[in-house]
């Protein structure tokens, strides 16, 4: 998964997760020169401000195996590919609203929002 600066941060790096728990704890990462850290080294929200990045697709896919069993509210349109501006990527909101994205990875954040599963930025 790539994690990228938080908005509003001055943070200019970023890094991959390379393990993490259910918990969401993340266990190792890489810093922006490629070194790996661990907890070892200090907590991942301590290292510095960074947020999951939806746009990037091993982020996406993070993200629907952590939607588990509500990852069907996720779902590629072929009539939305066509559309200006690209969304083909629909979030089925639990409330019946339908929300259309850019990237998988949005639609997954949209309904894990809705799902109050997303505390992030």
């Amino acid at each position: 998964m790539l994690a990228i600066p938080a908005p509003g941060s001055d943070y200019e790096g970023w890094c991959r997760i390379l393990t993490a728990g259910d918990d969401g704890a993340v266990y190792s990462w890489t810093d922006e020169d490629g070194a790996i850290v661990t907890m070892d080294d200090g907590p991942f929200d301590g290292y510095a401000p960074l947020t999951p990045d939806p746009t990037d697709p091993a982020t996406a896919g993070c993200l629907m195996l952590l939607l588990g069993p509500e990852a069907w509210r996720v779902w590629y349109s072929r009539s939305a590919r066509e559309q200006t501006p690209k969304t083909p990527w629909v979030a089925d909101i639990p409330d019946g609203d339908a929300t259309r994205h850019a990237t998988q990875g949005e639609a997954c954040v949209a309904v894990a929002e809705a799902l109050g599963r997303w505390g992030g930025p």
